[in-house]
């Protein structure tokens, strides 16, 4: 049963919302006329608020336009924590060169330019049955696909045994090491906040399996290179 939190407007579930009012609120009867109404929030609510609870609207929006003038992106729905972690790293610390190159540019399709399908459009649910393609195994790509599916599941220690703290090991944990590579690759920052986002995404139950959205895929080529081609 989906509940809609009172500040950010969501849709989450019962455990992921809590009644602000309800410690406010036991020891008074239901008739009594100082008794406040339900208020339900987040947890992502809860969280800036009690990271952000004394520092000032004014000064949250002088360090958005602080942040956006180094070229940072996302900021518009960024909450607070996040952007005072975000300030923290930037411009407190000054660690990122934020013109640096990123050698995994996150872009859309449309930028890989030409690109070779090998294999038809094929439904996920459908398992692996799309690897018997004739044409993959004619294009003589067979063991680079299986290799590329391969390394999406595979979990080693190589990044755990340099994670720097216990929510850097948590997160090394749970993502296969392909996915946390590029999450590095592709940020200047490490990526350490993109795979947070990868992992609420793969927890949040409001998201739909590929194999059960009829997500549809292809194999394609693409400067001599092996991928998958995702269409949800």
């Amino acid at each position: 049963m989906c509940r809609k939190c009172s500040e950010c407007d969501v849709d989450c579930c019962r455990f992921c919302v809590v009644d602000v009012n309800k410690e406010i609120n036991k020891d008074k009867k239901k008739c009594d006329p100082t008794r406040l109404p339900v208020k339900l929030e987040c947890l992502k609510c809860l969280a800036s608020a009690a990271v952000d609870s004394d520092i000032p609207g004014d000064q949250i929006d002088a360090m958005r336009q602080e942040l956006a003038a180094r070229n940072c992106v996302g900021l518009a729905d960024a909450s607070y924590a996040e952007i005072l972690e975000l300030y923290d790293s930037v411009v407190d610390k000054g660690a990122l060169d934020l013109n640096a190159p990123a050698s995994f540019p996150t872009q859309p399709s449309s930028k890989l330019g030409s690109f070779e399908t090998i294999s038809k459009f094929f439904e996920f649910r459908e398992g692996g049955r799309f690897v018997r393609d004739e044409k993959i195994a004619d294009a003589g790509r067979l063991v680079e696909l299986l290799d590329l599916l391969a390394h999406l599941v595979r979990y080693t220690s190589a990044f755990i045994e340099k994670a720097r703290n216990a929510e850097e090991k948590a997160i090394f944990l749970g993502l296969p090491d392909i996915l946390i590579d590029f999450c590095k690759q592709c940020r200047i920052d490490g990526g350490l906040r993109l795979m947070k986002r990868a992992s609420r995404h793969c927890l949040d139950p409001k998201c739909i399996p590929l194999v059960e959205g009829g997500a549809k895929g292809s194999v394609i080529l693409h400067e001599d290179s092996v991928g998958l081609c995702i269409e949800c």
